[in-house]
């Protein structure tokens, strides 16, 4: 296996082995100066000291030895701290690789559930009969789709809003409507609304090419806005319209009698 060299230009093995090297010739030639500095000394005084001196010379060596030693510990332990530093930042590394590939599967798992959801409310908006939660079904389900990330040319895109359409244009037959659609058609603009709002905020975020699935949509609001407008304005719409102001001004003298029994119990 080959080995990571160094700033020298050799392995981290051979720098270390070179370093052994060098301390071991000094500790050598240290030896080699003690004794003979003590032949040199016995020669010249013809003492009986040599005891003394290879005592002295023995003392020095180890000495020597052990500085030796001590500077090879701290060479090896500066070369652990750094790999234990690279092995560090290499883990961190790994940690973050593995976050990012464990985000994009949870990503990839949410957008397959999504996916399945939308499906399920296609399902359920070909199954239901009221055409107000039939036309909440389809924009729920495209919603799903939108957060799904499936691409614009996804074939249930245009199944749902082919759906949408066929709503409105039944609502747009004025005189085959029946009462309780109309009703749930108008109470339930407002959802209308927000769905597209939200539908349409989606849509910004994707790329140029739903801009015609974006068209699609808008026209489709369009119409409804202009099916909702055409009910106010027939015989059922006005119906409506004044069961509900008979409502609010019910209402508003439930109100005005609870108030005013509120005063009496101040006083």
């Amino acid at each position: 296996m080959n080995e990571e060299k160094q700033d020298c230009g050799y392995t981290e093995d051979y720098c270390r082995r070179g370093y052994g090297c060098v301390v071991l010739i000094a500790a050598l030639v240290s030896l080699i100066a003690s004794l003979t500095a003590l032949a040199l000394c016995g020669a010249k005084d013809g003492h009986n000291d040599v005891g003394n001196g290879w005592a002295i010379g023995i003392l020095g060596t180890l000495l020597t030895f052990a500085v030796a030693w001590n500077i090879w510990q701290v060479i090896d332990t500066k070369n652990t701290v750094r790999k234990a530093e690279e092995s560090s930042k290499k883990l961190k590394k790994l940690e973050q690789s593995l976050e990012t590939q464990r985000n994009i599967f949870n990503q990839h798992n949410l957008e397959i559930k999504r996916l399945i959801e939308a499906h399920a409310k296609i399902f359920e908006a070909d199954k239901t009969k009221d055409l107000a939660n039939k036309y909440i079904a389809y924009a729920e389900a495209f919603d799903l789709l939108l957060q799904s990330n499936v691409g614009a040319d996804y074939e249930q895109f245009d199944n749902i809003l082919g759906g949408l359409s066929a709503i409105i244009g039944k609502f747009a037959e004025i005189e085959k409507i029946k009462y309780d659609d109309a009703r749930s058609f108008i109470d339930s603009e407002e959802l209308y609304n927000w769905h597209y709002k939200q539908l349409t905020a989606l849509l910004d975020k994707r790329s140029d090419e739903i801009d015609a699935l974006r068209r699609k949509l808008s026209a489709i609001h369009d119409l409804r806005k202009g099916a909702i407008e055409d009910i106010r304005n027939s015989d059922i719409g006005k119906r409506i319209q004044e069961e509900d102001a008979e409502i609010k001004k019910h209402l508003e003298q439930l109100e005005a009698k609870r108030s005013k029994a509120n005063k009496r119990r101040t006083k």
